[in-house]
């Protein structure tokens, strides 16, 4: 089995990803920032943003 783990930075994503790998579960880790800053913008600052940025996400993968 292999899940997508979206998470708010790279760092965030990796940790999801090492959680599941450690159960035998393969990951595709999804940044949806590129850094904190850009993290915390996307979800205080711009929830509709960030929405049809996981929505964008969803559908690709």
């Amino acid at each position: 089995m292999k899940v997508a783990v979206i998470a708010g930075t790279r760092f965030d994503t990796a940790r999801g990803c090492s959680m599941l790998e450690h159960s035998g579960i393969l990951c595709y880790p999804i940044p949806i920032a590129d850094t904190p800053k850009e993290q915390n913008q996307r979800q205080y600052a711009d929830a509709g943003g960030l929405q049809t940025k996981i929505e964008s996400i969803a559908i690709i993968t």
